[in-house]
């Protein structure tokens, strides 16, 4: 190949981006799976980390008997790195599926994808190079362009999977063929009624032995968390379960306030599947990027496009203290009570939102209220309100029951 003119030099240039960009991609998918399906933290992001900076150099010392043919080695390098950077999360998926462990496959892939990409800034610099004699200088500022061009790629990349590709894509589309060829996921059918779920690969279970397995993985599930505060059960109890010698009888001082997060199960929050009858768990990272465990609820039959509610505990830092503060009646079957409901936020740097439901009973009207409501049904009232960080709120109603 002989001198290249400023277009080409400008394509290589541009080449040497997307490879970059290619490579750094095909990284970050094997730690946001490695993520999703292990639990992945801090080993496996270090040895991908690791693994890929140091198979870069090892990839760019392994191609020097290939300087020769620069062009065809190019290609060749390129084509491999197609099929082992996208067959890489499929591979690591299915491993996962079927053995149960993937790090060695992790730090495979890795290395592979790795070489590769260390093979081609030599490979480009020597096809830009070709049939020109260039001094120290001339070279020095080659070298400083493709670095440049190499490390704006991995930027593009670097910026390109959390903000584009993961968002459209998602994990569970990104796992699709493999569930599709029936790789180690449950297969989904319908029977007249009812849905079947077929395991599609054996599982060996030991005598006496009981097995879980999982029905669905789904990383990165859009939901929405709620702070729900229900109060008004331990009225019929002559105390509150928190009650102390010398409080007052009508005060409950720690009552719980319950965590609930709403899924939709639908193919846009990357789900959308006949959901049967069974234990959801749910897994959140914390600051070192490990996956933990924050909570468990059992769901009913549940179709695609529907609502899942999973009541996963109790904040912690989030208290509320509910009174009757009067209580009057007017005649044989007509009484006033008067409510108020003390909420607390201890949390330092973070505002929440709190929904206080209420229940009255009879035929009831609120005479007077501190805050707007919503009236969810015939004996359900929502007082929904935001408390700052640090803060807290007291929310009061007067109501009168007939019955």
């Amino acid at each position: 190949m002989s001198d290249l003119g400023p277009i080409w030099r400008w394509l290589l240039l541009v080449s040497v981006s997307i490879c970059a960009a290619s490579g750094l991609v095909y990284e970050l998918a094997l730690v946001s799976l490695s993520t999703s399906l292990n639990g992945g933290g801090i080993v496996e992001t270090s040895l991908i980390v690791a693994g890929y900076v140091a198979a870069l150099g090892l990839g760019a010392l392994l191609v020097k008997p290939f300087l020769n043919w620069p062009a065809q080695t190019f290609l060749g390098v390129e084509t491999l790195l197609g099929l082992i950077g996208g067959c890489s999360a499929l591979v690591l998926y299915f491993t996962f599926a079927t053995i149960g462990q993937s790090l060695w496959i992790l730090v495979i892939a890795t290395a592979a994808i790795g070489i590769l990409v260390g093979a081609e800034l030599p490979l480009l610099m020597t096809m830009i190079q070709q049939g020109r004699l260039a001094d120290a200088k001339t070279t020095g500022s080659l070298v400083a362009t493709l670095n440049a061009a190499d490390y704006l790629g991995a930027l593009l990349g670097g910026l390109a999977w959390p903000f584009v590709l993961l968002p459209w894509l998602g994990m569970m589309r990104g796992a699709g063929p493999a569930a599709e060829l029936g790789l180690g996921g449950f297969a989904e059918s319908q029977l007249f009624e009812y849905h079947l779920y077929t395991l599609g690969r054996p599982t060996t279970i030991a005598n006496k032995e009981i097995k879980q397995v999982s029905l669905l993985n789904a990383a990165d599930v859009p939901a929405t968390k709620k702070l729900i505060y229900e109060g008004q059960g331990f009225h019929w109890r002559s105390y509150g379960p928190n009650y102390r010698p010398g409080d007052g009888v009508d005060t409950d001082p720690n009552q719980k306030v319950h965590v609930v997060v709403e899924i939709v199960n639908s193919e846009k929050n990357r789900l959308g599947m006949p959901l049967p009858k069974g234990r959801v768990r749910v897994y959140k990272q914390d600051v070192e990027g490990q996956l933990q465990f924050v909570g468990e609820d059992t769901i009913d039959h549940t179709p695609r496009d529907e609502k899942i509610k999973l009541y996963i505990g109790d904040a912690f830092d989030v208290v509320c203290t509910r009174t009757r503060t009067d209580f009057r009646r007017i005649s044989t079957d007509v009484i006033e009570q008067s409510f108020e409901i003390n909420a607390r936020n201890r949390k330092k740097d973070e505002a929440v939102t709190l929904t206080i439901a209420e229940h009255p009973w009879g035929d009831w009207e609120v005479l007077e209220k501190s805050h707007d409501f919503t009236k969810v049904d015939a004996r359900t009232i929502h007082f929904v309100v935001e408390i700052p960080a640090g803060q807290e709120l007291k929310v009061s109603y007067r109501v009168r029951s007939k019955f």
